[in-house]
């Protein structure tokens, strides 16, 4: 893994309605979640080094991370993506973060105000422009087209197997020719989630 903790140097500890960024320290040893996304297939590592983390929480739940798993797991969008593109999910803005410089423009819908209010402006770029919308009906209402749509709006790993069919079809009206629409985890295998 790649990752150099971009997310960890931008974001500051701050809370806002129900919402916080958090930060802290997995030490190293500690065995947790990964990913292997060229099988599909959640994995257990163990930590070689302490590994800083920041976290987006909603009354102490935590909604993303960039923990190993989240991280590796976003690896797929960000080398796929291009042009104009449309990120659901603001999250602590990693996958913008992670593409603003490869890409022409990003728009990021997001719905909660707290979210938006907590993390664009420690995210924000010229590239970058925020929209506080539900996914869907953004998506069933825009005239704007995209080269690319990354989908990351589930706060666990089952949901996006279910979703990911349906989701593609309502964003189909919004892809440039030759456009995709990639879900989080949509190569997961089933058996692979326990």
């Amino acid at each position: 893994m790649t990752y150099d903790f971009t997310m960890s140097r931008i974001l500051k500890p701050d809370r806002h309605g129900r919402f916080a960024v958090e930060k802290e320290v997995i030490p190293a040893g500690t065995v947790v979640d990964g990913y292997d996304r060229f099988k599909g297939q959640m994995i257990k590592q163990r930590l070689s080094f302490d590994y800083p983390i920041v976290k987006l929480t909603e009354n102490g739940n935590t909604w993303m991370s960039d923990n190993p798993f989240e991280v590796e797991s976003m690896m797929g969008a960000i080398e796929a993506a291009r042009g104009d593109v449309l990120t659901a999910g603001l999250g602590i803005g990693l996958f913008p973060t992670l593409v603003k410089e490869k890409v022409n423009s990003i728009d990021i819908v997001e719905l909660n105000p707290d979210v938006i209010s907590l993390v664009f402006h420690q995210v924000k770029h010229e590239k970058i422009r925020i929209i506080q919308d539900d996914l869907y009906r953004y998506l069933r209402t825009t005239m704007k087209k995209y080269d690319f749509i990354c989908v990351d709006v589930w706060q666990d790993t089952i949901m996006p197997m279910f979703d990911c069919l349906e989701t593609k079809k309502i964003a189909a009206r919004c892809l440039k020719p030759g456009g995709v629409t990639w879900c989080w985890l949509e190569e997961i295998k089933p058996a692979s989630v326990g």
